[in-house]
């Protein structure tokens, strides 16, 4: 990523930038309580179970939850190609049907004035076009359309969408 924040690394500019080998990039590599809290989501997730990231401010939940969403797509496609997950859960499965993740999109509910944040960070952490993001707003009568304007332009599996909705968003 870049340390400075200047380039968009979903803009084609951006992605030059991060394949170059001379450029500053910094590789993004998560805090030793982050790669925990990352773990115990995964861990509940295939249990099941809730939870809720509730940490204070500037501990960083958003890289948790865009490192759930990215570890649980890579498992799915795992368990798909080698009927386990890796690693360390190699000898468990999800509760759900057949054992795999379910191939369910991701739904990021917030309040407006963090949507812009949500979208640079999950643009921060995730290479480009591996995910669909799918921002879900405006008014009630607009959003018939966004099925056929947002969603039926998807490319990536379901797991691989993740939509942000506003909170003040009714309807969804």
């Amino acid at each position: 990523s870049d340390p400075n924040a200047a380039i968009d690394p979903w803009s084609e500019e951006g992605q030059q930038w991060l394949d170059d080998s001379k450029s500053p990039a910094q590789s993004l590599a998560p805090w030793w309580h982050q790669l925990i809290g990352i773990l115990r989501l995964i861990d509940r997730f295939l249990d099941g179970k809730l939870v809720m990231l509730m940490n204070g401010v500037g501990v960083r939940k958003t890289m948790q939850a865009v490192g759930l969403i990215a570890c649980l797509a890579h498992y799915k496609e795992h368990y798909r190609k080698h009927r386990k997950f890796p690693g360390k859960i190699s000898q468990r499965c999800h509760q759900g049907a057949g054992g795999n993740i379910p191939d369910l999109p991701t739904v990021i509910m917030s309040p407006p004035n963090l949507q812009y944040q949500w979208m640079s960070e999950i643009q921060r952490y995730l290479r480009q076009a591996t995910f669909d993001v799918l921002p879900y707003m405006g008014k009630y009568t607009a959003h018939s359309q966004w099925w056929t304007m947002a969603w039926s332009k998807c490319q990536q599996p379901l797991i691989q969408h993740i939509i942000l909705v506003m909170t003040n968003v009714s309807g969804f």
